[in-house]
């Protein structure tokens, strides 16, 4: 659904605001118009024009024109790791596949 040409105006002119605000580096969500959709890049700030921003993504650099929104990002969580029983063995967890493990003490296991 299209927004109404004001309402489109006013995001627009937000989203140039916290663009026009950030600084390179800065961790932030962009959300731009491509054809008849939007396409959204979260990732760091790593170049800006008068007409287009560069967020470096996680699958590469995006370059956005007629961003419709944008906003800072908090840093992204460090993913926990995986849990073990008290009784496996953290080695055989990690020949599995599992991209981290380590020992949980037995009473933490209950």
């Amino acid at each position: 659904m299209q927004e109404p040409p004001q309402q489109d105006a006013l995001a627009r002119a937000l989203a140039l605001g916290v663009l026009s605000d950030a600084t390179l580096g800065d961790r932030l969500v962009v959300r731009a118009r491509h054809g008849d959709g939007a396409q959204d890049a979260l990732g760091t700030l790593t170049a800006r024009t008068a007409d287009t921003v560069t967020i470096e993504t996680r699958r590469g650099p995006s370059t956005s024109g007629s961003p419709t929104s944008s906003r800072r990002s908090p840093c992204p969580r460090h993913p926990r790791p995986d849990r073990v029983d008290p009784d496996g063995d953290v080695a055989a967890a990690l020949a599995a596949g599992h991209r981290r493990a380590v020992a949980v003490p037995a009473a933490a296991a209950t």
